[in-house]
């Protein structure tokens, strides 16, 4: 695709077109009209060949967690649009999810990665209640209903959280009841990491959503207790950091035996420091020093001044990830233990323990981790960020772009190469519709710190690319769809769409801050649970 400048203020208005139209398509399309009555709610997703719904063996699945990109979507239409349905739509939708999807001994939805919800029965799949990277849009359930919001965040919170003293919690929590009485009134002492427990997993995936939960809650109520166990919560990844490199691992508690340490070969399998939260692996550096990342940095600004801590603990996270397991020659991250030392698949045993030998490939250059360090720099102005978002532009394949550029400053030494090329289907570099929304919406962060116009030119371009490849059928498909045609209604597109046309028509409006996360239904909890259902 050519790069030219003639992207004006009417085309950016077409942006904002298709979004509406891939709206008005999920409304027209996914909205509940299975079982003996039609509700608010929607389906996950739809066969565009077909049109038949997304399904979970003969379930109609309405996953709440696993929309609030289109949540968010509906609400942005009606900032950039001022067309009010969409945003009645979406207060009707989780007005009523609010109050048919809320467990009334725990507070907690039904949702997530065990949990769902059958459209035909009007009743949810149970498992159990898990939140991995999904980062609802709790500032729009809170306005709808704040008393089932905060029920939901606080049981969010003494479901999963097992000791309020150390903070250890678990990723999965069960819907059934707790002390309401005070639900932040704990005692909490800290203590010496990591923690060596059994029972407990306490992922950075779930942490980060339960960190999110309970700073979006103070924002929204104004009660400083649920920022106070946030930022508690956060400083416990903090502490778990190596501190000579500055390296933190996804968890602050393992197991013994170790789960991962007995998938390496010797000598590593004989050192008692390697072990859950020191190796440091593809998956690890995706979520901590990725969506996790990204997460608390928005968080900052979310909060401003109140939000410091999550701005300090993530600088901190990008600097050691980046000086410590980064190669600026391949423009890749690799594995590595928490005091620098390199990981190597080779050290690894396949079919041993928790840590297979792929999992310490190196990651490649994204446009999640693109996103992250441009964003990092555009905040904090950190020369450093800003190498590590230049080496990682040029690693997913804008080395023109990026080439014209110095290592101190993003200043664009000369204008865009007429004919260039936007990369999108660069195998394993930007290969998916995420990564190209990240791509997007990275490009834009450096356009807001710098005022260049390339960078904003280059933004509307690649924009255009994505809709003419991703829109389908009336739909902005999650470019997933495979041969049989199915697509999610919680592509990213829409919501960065949004936020490109925003920028482009130079409107200072407050768009739904765009979240990175990637809600997926597992449905093993259920399926245990049947099983021993029926064997009682």
């Amino acid at each position: 695709m050519k790069n030219t400048a003639s992207f004006d203020q009417s085309s950016s208005r077409s942006l904002v077109d298709i979004v509406a139209k891939h709206a008005d398509s999920v409304l027209e399309r996914c909205r509940d009209r299975y079982g003996s009555k039609e509700t608010p709610l929607f389906t996950d997703g739809i066969y565009l060949k077909t049109g038949e719904p997304g399904k979970w063996e003969d379930y109609v699945v309405s996953n709440l967690a696993c929309q609030q990109n289109f949540l968010r979507t509906l609400d942005g239409l009606t900032t950039m649009t001022e067309e009010p349905k969409y945003r009645e739509i979406a207060h009707e939708w989780i007005s009523y999810a609010l109050n048919e999807l809320q467990d009334s001994e725990s507070g907690m939805l039904y949702w997530g990665g065990h949990t769902n919800y059958d459209l035909i029965d009007n009743k949810p799949l149970l498992g159990n209640h898990e939140l991995k990277c999904v980062y609802p849009y709790y500032s729009f359930l809170y306005s709808v209903d704040p008393k089932a919001t905060s029920f939901h965040i606080e049981g969010f919170w003494n479901k999963h959280v097992k000791d309020w003293s150390s903070l250890l919690f678990n990723r999965h929590g069960e819907y059934n009841e707790w002390d309401r009485a005070n639900p932040w009134g704990h005692d909490y002492t800290g203590g010496a990491l990591p923690i060596v427990d059994n029972s407990m997993l306490s992922f950075i995936n779930t942490g980060s959503d339960l960190i999110y939960a309970g700073a979006i809650l103070a924002k929204s109520s104004g009660r400083n207790e649920p920022l106070q166990w946030a930022e508690r919560l956060i400083r416990r990844y903090d502490e778990v950091r190596n501190e000579t490199t500055g390296l933190g691992g996804y968890q602050f508690n393992h197991r013994e035996p170790c789960r991962v340490r007995i998938s390496f070969k010797k000598p590593w399998s004989d050192r008692p420091e390697v072990n859950e939260t020191t190796v440091i692996r593809s998956g690890v550096i995706q979520t901590r020093y990725g969506r996790a990342a990204l997460t608390f940095l928005n968080l900052f600004e979310e909060l401003g001044a109140d939000g410091q801590a999550f701005l300090d603990v993530t600088s901190k996270d990008l600097v050691a990830i980046g000086e410590h397991a980064y190669d600026f020659s391949d423009h890749s991250f690799f594995s590595v233990l928490n005091n620098g030392e390199r990981l190597y698949p080779s050290n690894c045993i396949e079919g041993a323990g928790y840590c297979s030998p792929r999992s310490l490939n190196n990651v490649p250059a994204s446009g999640m981790a693109f996103l992250v360090y441009a964003k990092a720099y555009r905040i904090t102005g950190n020369e450093f960020f800003w190498r590590m978002a230049r080496n990682l532009g040029q690693g997913i394949g804008f080395g023109e772009v990026f080439d014209a550029t110095d290592d101190k400053s993003p200043e664009l030494r000369s204008n865009l190469p007429e004919n260039l090329e936007i990369p999108l289907n660069q195998p394993g570099r930007i290969g998916s519709c995420r990564n190209h929304v990240c791509t997007l919406l990275g490009i834009m962060e450096l356009y807001k710190a710098t005022g260049q116009k390339d960078y904003l030119t280059l933004a509307k371009n690649l924009g255009s690319q994505m809709v003419h490849d991703y829109f389908a059928d009336g739909f902005l498909t999650t470019g997933e769809e495979g041969s049989r045609g199915f697509t999610s209604i919680d592509s990213y597109l829409p919501l960065g769409l949004l936020h490109l046309a925003a920028v482009a028509e130079g409107k200072d409006v407050a768009l739904p801050t765009f979240y990175p996360n990637v809600t997926t239904f597992d449905p093993k909890v259920v399926i245990s649970r049947r099983k021993r259902t029926q064997r009682s």
